[in-house]
């Protein structure tokens, strides 16, 4: 598997993604701004031709746990869409829960699907 090389459309995502992430990490905007500002100086850095955008949005955002103490800023995000996700599996499984391996990949492939 080759890894998604830079295109046009990945700076605007990465800037959403500099932003969204400086935004849950810290509510202090001095800190948020220092976050974005060596997230963008990260993205300066890296962007270029072999470019690899995952790689560069993990180096934003390890730069923005360290600026600002946060080791997982979207961590309230992951507890909601957690704990709606077993909400909308009580309703739709019928008691009990499955638990047979086979069950339990697809139940997490299909909330990995909805993420």
């Amino acid at each position: 598997m080759r890894a998604m090389h830079f295109q046009s459309d990945c700076l605007p995502c990465l800037k959403r993604l500099v932003e969204l992430t400086a935004s849950l990490a810290t509510p202090d905007p001095e800190r948020r701004r220092k976050a974005r500002e060596a997230a963008w100086a990260v993205v300066a850095a890296e962007v270029g031709p072999g470019a690899i955008p995952a790689l560069i949005a993990n180096r934003c955002h390890r730069v923005i746990r360290e600026l600002t103490g946060n080791p997982d800023p979207f961590l309230p995000r992951k507890q909601a869409e957690t704990a709606l996700l077993a909400r909308l599996a009580r309703q739709v499984l019928p008691p009990p829960l499955p638990t047979e391996p086979a069950a339990l990949l697809t139940l997490a492939a299909l909330g990995n699907a909805l993420d």
